[in-house]
């Protein structure tokens, strides 16, 4: 489990140890979904002709 803190913008950075293990990209979209007290964070997929989605190498 990550620890996270909310900065004055309201703009979170998702650990590298996460984004490593969900394979994100930059540009990826994610989908959030409030369940009681919790956020949960989805990944969308990746859509090949989508040029937000940058190629990691």
């Amino acid at each position: 489990m990550e620890t996270v803190k909310i900065p004055p913008k309201y703009q979170i950075v998702i650990p590298k140890e996460l984004r490593d293990a969900l394979k994100l990209l930059p540009g990826q979209k994610i989908q959030m979904v409030v369940y009681g007290n919790k956020i949960e964070m989805i990944p969308l997929k990746k859509h090949l002709g989508d040029e937000r989605v940058s190629k990691r190498n």
